[in-house]
């Protein structure tokens, strides 16, 4: 992820209140729950797709245009706290 498309999509996804991080080598956007040790879902980028898991079951592929669309219908649920420096 390091084309000018793929840093604003980050950027992006952090202004929303979710997180990107790396785990064993592979990108993820996952949301904030304070004090849950297990996420119900996760986004995870394989090739140039995002892919959605739930309980670590792949349920969905992404275009990287969608993951936003995505992301601004669990925020409106709920699913994400913005980052501070969005507020």
């Amino acid at each position: 992820m390091s084309s000018p498309e793929d840093q604003e999509l980050l950027k992006q996804v952090v202004a929303l209140g979710f997180v990107y991080h790396k785990e064993e080598g592979a990108a993820k956007i996952t949301h904030r729950l304070p004090n849950s040790p297990v996420l119900p879902w996760c986004l995870q980028l394989e090739n140039d797709r995002w892919i959605l898991y739930i309980k670590e079951v792949p349920q969905i592929v992404f275009h990287p245009n969608e993951v936003l669309k995505f992301l601004k219908i669990q925020r409106a649920k709920g699913e994400a706290r913005p980052s501070p420096s969005s507020v």
